[in-house]
């Protein structure tokens, strides 16, 4: 089997017929299972509803959470287990509109190691508008906020199986078969724009 899995986080936004995800790696010290895949799953799905659903409005609503373990092969993931999914509905609890779906927050996610290969990043769904000032920026009170709240979240889907360990946050690099530990997970402070790419 595999130590390598990949979650993702499916969310339905306002206004778009196709759905955003937040896409994650972690690393196992033992192969994934079923029990590991659950174990990751629930906590993600706890974690956004009891951390993450108050920092956005309706609008940005995790619908289910999917999963696979995989190797890297030849510069891809090749799946060896899964992929399997859990649905489920927890809409943002934040009152206001969200800002339009191409906008979004960036956490960036860095490593021990500075380089380029060692680093990434991903995509939130999009927040109240009326959390961002007019030149772009986020409130920076709302930005502490959604910085605890993401780490938090990450942390305990780290430390969702026993031992509490077992799982790592990592950033990937398929080209060069790289897996780097998370030691940072940074919230920008300014509104990004997403790249969309239609599903391959």
């Amino acid at each position: 089997m595999s130590t390598l899995a990949h979650l993702k986080c499916l969310f339905v936004l306002g206004g778009l017929t196709e759905k955003a995800s937040i896409g994650l790696d972690f690393e196992s010290i033992f192969d994934w299972d079923n029990t590991k895949f659950d174990d990751l799953m629930g906590a993600a799905q706890n974690g956004w509803s009891t951390m993450m659903t108050q920092r956005f409005p309706a609008s940005s609503k995790m619908v289910a959470t999917q999963i696979y373990a995989y190797d890297i092969v030849g510069g891809k993931r090749q799946i060896t287990m899964g992929p399997k999914e859990a649905l489920t509905s927890l809409p943002g609890t934040r009152g206001g509109a969200a800002l339009p779906p191409q906008n979004a927050v960036v956490a960036t996610h860095r490593t021990a190691i500075s380089s380029r290969r060692r680093r990434g990043r991903v995509y939130l769904p999009p927040i109240a508008s009326a959390d961002v000032q007019a030149d772009g920026t986020i409130n920076d009170p709302f930005v502490t906020n959604l910085q605890t709240s993401y780490d938090d979240w990450v942390v305990g889907m780290q430390n969702a199986a026993v031992p509490s360990n077992q799982f790592k946050h990592v950033v990937v690099s398929l080209t060069y078969n790289l897996v780097t530990v998370v030691t940072t997970r940074t919230v920008n402070g300014r509104i990004d724009t997403q790249r969309r790419r239609l599903p391959r």
